[in-house]
C-alpha cells in the first residue's frame, strides 16, 4: 500500500495590519519633540537675553557711559519668569539634586537672618541675592529641553564674554594693572578675571560646534586667547592659580595624543603670553612664590588678604551654626576689634567659601559644597556617555563645564563672590546639560 503523505500545514495568510505595522527598533533614540507649552522657546530666548545682560553688564555700561537707564534686566527677566512658570519649569527644576542642594543652601541663608549680628543689614543682602541671582538657577534648569536649547544658552554666554573683553579693551583705566572704569560689578580686576575664566572654556566648546560657521569658530578662538590675555593683564594671582588648576583638569581628562600635545602646548602658550605682558604685572604675579619685596603694593595686598581669611576662619569657629549673618563680616569684625584697627569697614572676607562659613555657618558651607559636587557628577556622567556613543560635541561641552567649575571655584576661593550670579549659573547649566544629553543620546545611553 502506498504510504500516506501528510500535507504540510498551511501558512496563515498575513493580514493587511501585519504589513502596515512597523517593526520597533530597540536602539531608537530617546529624543522626541517636546509637547510642552508653545511659549517655552520664547521664554528661553528671554532667559538667554537676561543671562547675556547680567553677564555682560550691558545695563551698567549703558548707564555709566551713556546715561541710558533702559532697565534691561527687568525687560528681559520678567517675560522669562512668566514663561518659566507657564511651562511648568518649577516642577522640572526640582527633579535634580544640584538644584535641590542649592535651594537648601539658599533656604539656610534665610533661616540665619534672625540670628545675624545685624538682621536689618542681612535682609537687603539676601533680597538682592534672591531677586537677581538665584533666578538663574530656575531659568536654565526649567527652560532647556533639548540640545538645541542648550546651544542657545552657550551662545548667549559666549556673546557676554565677547562684550567683556571689549569692555576690558576700551573701558579700562590707565595703571599698572587692568581695571575697568565706572563698571560697578566687575570694576575689580580679580572679579573680571574670575568671570572670564568661567566663560573661557565655553568659548572653546562653542568653537567645536559644527552648526557654527567656520569663520565664527576661528573668531571664538581669537576671543578665547584675548580673554586669557586680559586675565594676565589684571595681574590676578588667584586667576593664575585657577588656570593652573584648569591645566591639571585638562591633562587628567584628555585622551591619547591630545594629552601629550596639551602637556607641551599649554605651558608654551602661557610663557608666550607672558612675553607680551608688562614687567610690573609679571613681578606682581611672581609674588605667588617670591615675596621678598615686603614694601610693595602686591605684598601688602597679600598680607591683608591673608589676615582677613584668618579672621574669617576665627569667625567660623566662633559661630559654627548660624555665622555672623549674611553680609555682616566686615561690620562684625570691626565691632569686635578683630583686626586690631588695621582694617576698616567694607573689608570683605576675600574667600567665597569662608564668606559662607563665617556669615552663614558650616551647614551653609556643606549645602553649598554639595551643590557643586552634584553639578560635577552630573557633568562627568554626561561626558562618560558622550564618549561611549561618540557624541563629540557633548563630550567637549561637558569637559568645558568641568573646567569652568574648577577654575572659577579656585578663583572664587580668593574672592568675595558667594552671593553673586556665578555659582547659580554653573549649577543650573550643569542640570541643563544633563537634560539636553538625556534627549540627545540614544536610549541605551540613559545617563546615570
Amino acid at each position: 500500500m502506498p504510504s500516506r503523505i501528510s500535507a504540510p500545514p498551511a501558512r496563515p495568510v498575513p493580514s493587511f495590519q501585519s504589513f502596515a505595522s512597523p517593526v520597533p527598533t530597540p536602539s531608537a533614540p530617546r529624543w522626541t519633540p517636546e509637547p510642552g507649552n508653545p511659549f517655552q522657546r520664547l521664554a528661553l530666548i528671554a532667559a538667554c537675553a537676561y543671562l547675556f545682560v547680567q553677564l555682560s553688564f550691558l545695563h551698567e555700561i549703558l548707564l555709566m557711559r551713556y546715561n541710558l537707564g533702559l532697565y534691561l534686566p527687568v525687560v528681559t527677566g520678567i517675560p522669562a519668569l512668566i514663561g518659566y512658570i507657564a511651562v511648568g519649569g518649577l516642577k522640572r527644576s526640582f527633579k535634580y539634586s544640584p538644584i535641590i542642594w542649592y535651594v537648601l543652601f539658599s533656604a539656610w541663608l534665610v533661616i540665619v537672618i534672625p540670628f545675624s549680628a545685624w538682621p536689618g543689614g542681612s535682609f537687603p543682602v539676601m533680597s538682592g541675592f534672591f531677586r537677581t541671582q538665584v533666578i538663574f538657577l530656575l531659568f536654565l534648569s526649567g527652560l532647556v529641553y533639548n540640545y538645541r536649547d542648550l546651544r542657545l544658552v552657550i551662545y548667549s554666554i559666549c556673546a557676554a564674554g565677547f562684550l567683556n573683553v571689549l569692555t576690558a579693551e576700551f573701558m579700562s583705566k590707565q595703571g599698572e594693572r587692568l581695571e575697568l572704569e565706572s563698571i560697578v560689578t566687575i570694576g575689580n580686576s580679580n572679579d573680571l578675571a574670575a568671570q572670564l575664566l568661567m566663560i573661557a572654556p565655553l568659548l572653546w566648546a562653542a568653537s567645536k560646534i559644527h552648526s557654527v560657521p567656520s569663520i565664527l569658530r576661528w573668531a571664538l578662538l581669537g576671543v578665547l586667547g584675548w580673554a586669557f590675555m586680559v586675565c594676565l593683564q589684571t595681574a590676578s594671582r588667584g586667576a593664575v592659580l585657577a588656570m593652573a588648576a584648569g591645566y591639571i583638569v585638562v591633562l587628567l581628562f584628555s585622551r591619547g595624543w591630545q594629552r601629550a600635545a596639551l602637556a607641551f602646548a599649554v605651558p608654551m602658550l602661557f610663557f608666550l603670553l607672558l612675553l607680551f605682558t608688562p614687567a610690573t604685572i609679571v613681578n606682581r604675579l611672581a609674588t605667588l612664590t617670591n615675596d621678598e619685596n615686603t614694601g610693595s603694593e602686591a605684598s601688602e595686598s597679600r598680607l591683608g588678604r591673608t589676615e582677613l581669611m584668618k579672621r574669617g576662619l576665627v569667625a567660623t569657629l566662633q559661630n559654627p551654626i548660624f555665622g555672623l549673618g549674611p553680609g555682616q563680616f566686615s561690620n562684625a569684625i570691626v565691632g569686635g576689634d578683630l583686626t586690631n584697627g588695621r582694617m576698616g569697614r567694607g573689608m570683605m572676607n576675600h574667600s567665597s567659601f569662608l564668606q559662607i562659613s563665617s556669615e552663614a555657618g558650616l551647614p551653609a558651607l556643606l549645602l553649598f559644597t554639595m551643590s557643586l559636587i552634584a553639578s560635577w557628577r552630573k557633568t562627568a556622567s554626561v561626558r562618560r556617555r558622550a564618549i561611549l556613543h561618540r557624541h563629540k560635541e557633548l563630550e567637549i561641552i561637558s569637559l568645558a563645564l568641568m573646567l569652568s567649575i574648577v577654575m572659577f571655584s579656585v578663583a572664587a576661593f580668593f574672592l568675595t563672590l558667594a552671593y553673586r550670579l556665578y555659582f547659580p549659573v554653573l549649577v543650573s547649566f550643569a542640570v541643563a546639560l544633563y537634560i539636553a544629553a538625556e534627549r540627545e543620546l540614544p536610549q541605551d545611553a540613559r545617563i546615570r
